[in-house]
């Protein structure tokens, strides 16, 4: 199991309840957008003070091609579709339907990486996949809600997901020969002036909104800038540097059980009995996947 994929997808876990703080004072486009200018700016500041700007002197034409195109798909098919998914469907939906995320990189990388697709994995996947239905619903299964009213938006919720799948395995290829402090950097730094510009598009206002972001609302985007985002996505790319994909992106089913339980210790939500069967069928399903061949 990699160490970690674990700590980023708690990162992530925990960015649920940030982001329930920080969207109380800023809108979801502005939130966004304010959280990659800090990620950029603390992982350009590393990159800097660690010497690695002598790497981007040594970036082919293809290696810049292929992070403006993981900076576009981390925007467009992953971020914004996933913001404009949220609004035309329920959280429920939307929650579940991010979980095929892992399950597309799944796919992906035994169609693109050639990597093993073994009955244990697949059961595995699962396994992980009820667990997290059970946790997401607290084992109500009616709250599931599936009309013409929510179609559209579940379909760009699975859009978003399948855009997740995409920039993880297509981050692994640029990985194999470049450092992740150094493509988180750049990913970051490139997707600035794309959300800035739909931030403008979406009606502008950050400015005037900034003022009055009160002491929680900043301390909850430090922390998703810097622990989800910066941290976050290089320790993610340090796992998929050195695992498959399938057993770095099976950890992801533990992100609504993190998620839960900080909601339960730091929001009082009250103890449901799927979170512990539904936490137990997430764990099973990880260790079948990371099992040893």
């Amino acid at each position: 199991m990699s160490w970690h994929a674990l700590v980023a997808v708690i990162f992530w876990g925990a960015s649920f309840v940030a982001g329930k703080f920080a969207l109380a004072e800023l809108s979801p486009l502005h939130l966004v957008l304010v959280r990659a200018i800090l990620a950029a700016l603390a992982l350009d500041l590393s990159l800097l003070l660690g010497g690695g700007w002598d790497e981007v002197a040594r970036l082919t034409r293809y290696d810049w091609a292929r992070l403006g195109l993981l900076a576009l798909i981390s925007v467009f098919l992953h971020q914004l579709v996933q913001m404009a998914g949220l609004r035309q469907t329920t959280a429920i939906n939307s929650a579940l339907l991010v979980t095929l995320g892992p399950l597309f990189m799944f796919a992906l990388a035994a169609i693109l990486f050639g990597e093993r697709v073994t009955r244990f994995k697949v059961a595995g996947f699962l396994i992980a996949i009820l667990g997290s239905t059970l946790v997401i619903t607290r084992g109500d299964l009616q709250s599931l809600r599936v009309s013409g009213s929510t179609l559209a938006g579940d379909l760009l919720v699975v859009v978003s997901a399948l855009g997740w799948a995409l920039y993880s395995t297509l981050s692994k290829g640029l990985l194999r020969k470049r450092p992740p402090v150094l493509v988180a950097a750049l990913v970051f730094s490139l997707s600035v002036p794309v959300l800035a510009a739909s931030a403008q598009l979406g009606g502008g206002g950050l400015m005037a909104a900034l003022p009055r972001v009160t002491w929680r609302g900043w301390g909850a985007m430090l922390f998703l800038a810097w622990a989800c985002s910066a941290l976050g996505y290089i320790l993610w790319y340090r796992a998929l540097q050195k695992q498959e994909i399938s057993r770095v992106s099976v950890l992801q089913y533990l992100q609504p059980l993190v998620a839960t339980l900080l909601s339960i210790l730091l929001l009082n939500e009250s103890v449901a009995w799927a979170t512990a069967i539904g936490g137990g069928l997430i764990m099973g399903g990880v260790a079948l996947v990371n099992r040893k061949q």
